[in-house]
């Protein structure tokens, strides 16, 4: 099976303090865009995110970012209702290294099932070139998972590229 999923898409405001503290407000959705059914919720899915973040750029950051959606509209039956609470805390270390974690706990309120991930990962930006990649390596124990087919442990190595944000560049300048 191959084809392309819903897209997701958020639109938040937000404002940073100098004593590094981030608050940020908005609302998250999914659109059905699925090219084949079995990869779409078949629903038009939308709620409220907010983020409380605080930055230390020496030593490095922890955020809370609580999401939840709910189905608005949609040509597949069901409820979906649907919680997100992600917890996000880094430490900076030499080197451009960074060891982190960041589990994505989901609770979904119509099954009345959760997903607790605990995770550990460490990630460097290297340079190809010009290119700054962010290389990432993460291992996920999953303590409760949402049913008989949820994954027990997860283990993923990312690769980013780090390029310029051509809007924000287009809007704002350099």
């Amino acid at each position: 099976m191959a084809g392309v999923g819903d897209i997701g898409f958020d639109a938040a405001i937000g404002k940073s303090f100098d004593s590094g503290l981030i608050l940020v407000g908005g609302v998250q959705g999914t659109l059905p865009t699925a090219t084949d059914g079995r990869l779409t919720g078949g629903q038009f899915r939308l709620g409220p995110e907010a983020l409380a973040a605080f930055l230390d750029p020496a030593t490095g950051y922890v955020a809370f970012f609580p999401q939840h959606q709910w189905n608005v509209a949609g040509w597949r039956d069901g409820r979906h209702s649907a919680s997100v609470f992600e917890f996000n805390a880094g430490a900076f270390l030499p080197d451009a290294f960074t060891i982190f974690t960041n589990p994505k706990i989901r609770y979904d309120w119509v099954d009345e099932q959760w997903t607790v991930p605990l995770n550990l990962g460490v990630r460097k930006v290297v340079k190809i070139g010009d290119l700054p990649i962010q290389v990432q390596l993460k291992a996920d124990y999953f303590v409760e998972q949402d049913d008989a087919f949820g994954e027990d442990w997860a283990v993923t190595l990312n690769f980013t590229p780090i390029v310029p944000n051509f809007i924000y560049n287009a809007l704002f300048g350099d």
